[in-house]
């Protein structure tokens, strides 16, 4: 099951300020991941069926929830630009868990980095990003004796622009 995001193009009304609001560029960016990495499934060719579960900001798991991908946006910086806007580069982290049961950890853990990698480059995710880069990628360390659960994790950087003091528009 895919936890509900805000759709990227829509809009939602704050009741406490009593207007609408756009969701951030940087927002936006966010569940456009989040949306492409729902498309990692076996149905869709992939080797795992961790994008059934899109989790968004949240660091501990059921296990139940396996398997599942979850979705990390960091710290960003800032750079002033002389044409009126800022241009970040955003920290995201996308992390695949899964159990591996008789499968390798091995096998599996690299099943998962490739499908993500996949998922992460092989489409055009959105079109707010100036890039995309990927940082670093893999596992950070193997289950021990008696563990059934493996993660897998990708770092990237995506840099985009706004307008300075409007984070809303580009």
């Amino acid at each position: 099951m895919t936890e509900i995001f805000v759709p990227p193009a829509s809009v939602s009304v704050v009741a406490s300020l009593g207007y609408i609001v756009a969701p951030t560029i940087r927002a936006r960016i966010i569940h456009a991941f989040a949306d492409a990495m729902a498309d990692v499934t076996i149905d869709n060719g992939y080797h795992t069926d961790a994008g059934k579960n899109v989790i968004l900001c949240r660091r501990s798991l059921d296990p139940a929830e396996l398997p599942c991908i979850v979705i990390l946006p960091g710290m960003e910086t800032a750079e002033r630009l002389a044409s009126g806007y800022c241009y970040c580069t955003m920290r995201l982290g996308v992390e695949s868990h899964a159990i591996f049961g008789a499968v390798s950890a091995s096998v599996i853990s690299e099943n998962m980095l490739g499908d993500m990698l996949r998922a992460l480059f092989g489409q055009s995710i959105t079109t707010l990003a100036d890039d995309i880069q990927y940082e670093s990628g893999g596992i950070d360390s193997y289950p021990e004796s008696g563990e059934v659960a493996i993660g897998v994790k990708v770092n990237l950087n995506i840099k985009y622009n706004y307008l300075i003091g409007d984070p809303y528009s580009q």
